[in-house]
């Protein structure tokens, strides 16, 4: 029934077990059981005694409470996510009102300032419900995401949102409607997205003179800023949409991290916020301006920022993901394989413009009427889940980052020491704060 394992991992049947410091009591450790659900206080005496094969106290006293909640199968949630339908995203232009330093779409350069004809969009998301939708789906999540920004051209988002409004009221399926956003737009703009959005997040990297260094307008606006602050308000406080807000650190603005954190428990309190350090693609690799942050400084301060806001606002990072849900892909994106258009007509999984070509699996063909399908390349998709990443088979983090970004490891980007010591530090979180986000978790 039982097997130990040499690097402090426990098995049992298909149960991990992993045990990670205590930050207040070096004399107790959490035990963690991932499949579980489940974090539990004990003391050093208990771990060692697992740890060496004395399985008495395990058996008659953890494993019951461990077992209060159901086992977590993870290829039952391999299945679940290959069977529903892909993501529907939709990158209609590759203009942009900013020109961010570090825009990862390098967009509105000579190289990427195209919208995609309606002709072709039309016919990309026909042949989407023809070929990858699922009819037994009750929900599709669509998102205006990648290239520039969406609401550059509001005509054709708003011919977009129309048509699969009525293809969803055909099929009498249920739309969540996102999109990723500057927020640099008129109020009529404005009122249009929070009537036809579920959810929108807005991309704001702190107090004005880090937006103006990291996020200036293409065209000199005195009034940018309080535009942005403007719309950012109203959809924060808005009962018709969603909103979260994600920031981008790098070297300079990480030396301003308090600034940014009293600006949004100030202007946004309760919020969330992601916190993502500045990562060199697109114009982000040639930028000398603004770099990105050295990794071991940006995960130091992100721990205290944990602690410094506590839960005035919630903060989060792509890399550690959220501790109440149990992941084998990083994103849905790999996971179920996104339906990515981009404005040249290619199908992408990864939102990321200028992403490896690993992840762009398909072209549409205007003449043949079809999509041309890269079938070693959705091989290669399908497989990159953590399941299959040999470095991440006895790490306690394994479910929860699942193995970082693809797109990272591609560029051999990946810090594991970080998202370990950033876990270590939200497990220790998790069981400090009472009930709240994490009220999934019990102690022991």
């Amino acid at each position: 029934m039982f097997a130990l394992e040499q690097s402090g991992i426990m098995i049992v049947k298909n149960e991990e077990i992993f045990f990670i410091p205590f930050s207040e009591d070096d004399k107790r450790s959490i035990l963690y059981a991932p499949l579980r659900s489940k974090l539990l206080l004990v003391s050093k005496k208990v771990e060692n005694n697992i740890l060496s094969g004395e399985l008495d106290f395990f058996k008659e006293k953890i494993l019951p409470s461990l077992r209060k909640n159901k086992l977590i199968q993870v290829e039952d949630i391999k299945r679940a996510i290959e069977n529903i339908s892909p993501e529907l995203a939709i990158a209609i232009t590759d203009k942009c009102n900013l020109k961010c330093l570090y825009c990862h779409a390098n967009a509105n350069s000579p190289q990427k300032n195209k919208t995609i004809s309606w002709t072709t969009l039309q016919k990309m998301i026909d042949l989407y419900f023809k070929d990858k939708f699922k009819e037994s789906s009750k929900e599709l999540f669509v998102s205006f995401a990648g290239g520039g920004e969406p609401t550059i051209e509001p005509k054709l988002m708003e011919k977009t949102l129309e048509y699969i409004k009525d293809i969803s009221k055909e099929k009498k399926i249920k739309i969540k409607r996102s999109m990723a956003t500057n927020a640099y737009f008129s109020e009529k703009i404005a009122k249009f997205v929070d009537k036809n959005f579920t959810d929108i997040s807005i991309s704001l990297d702190g107090p004005e003179f880090i937006q103006l260094r990291h996020r200036p307008p293409i065209k000199h606006d005195d009034n940018y800023f309080k535009i942005v602050m403007k719309n950012a308000k109203f959809f924060f406080k808005s009962n018709n949409i969603n909103s979260a807000f994600r920031a981008t650190v790098s070297n300079f603005s990480l030396k301003h991290m308090k600034e940014i954190l009293d600006f949004y428990m100030i202007e946004f309190p309760g919020c969330t916020l992601g916190l993502e350090a500045l990562n060199p693609f697109g114009r982000g690799r040639n930028c000398k301006s603004i770099t990105t942050p050295n990794r071991k400084e940006f995960t130091q301060a992100l721990g205290e920022a944990i602690d410094y806001v506590g839960d005035r606002i919630y903060i989060s990072n792509a890399g550690i993901g959220k501790f109440d849900t149990i992941r084998i892909y990083f994103c849905m994106a790999v996971g179920a394989i996104s339906w990515n258009i981009t404005p040249d007509g290619k199908l992408w999984c990864c939102t990321r413009d200028n992403a490896p070509e690993y992840f762009c699996y398909g072209t549409f063909d205007e003449i043949k009427n079809e999509i041309i399908y890269d079938n070693e390349k959705i091989n290669q998709i399908k497989n990159t889940n953590v399941l299959n990443f040999n470095e991440c088979r006895d790490c306690f983090m394994k479910y929860n980052c699942a193995g970082d970004c693809p797109d990272l490891r591609v560029a051999n980007l990946v810090d594991c020491d970080s998202n370990k010591k950033l876990g270590e530090k939200f497990f220790n979180q998790i069981l400090l704060q009472k009930g709240g986000y994490y009220e999934r978790y019990n102690k022991y």
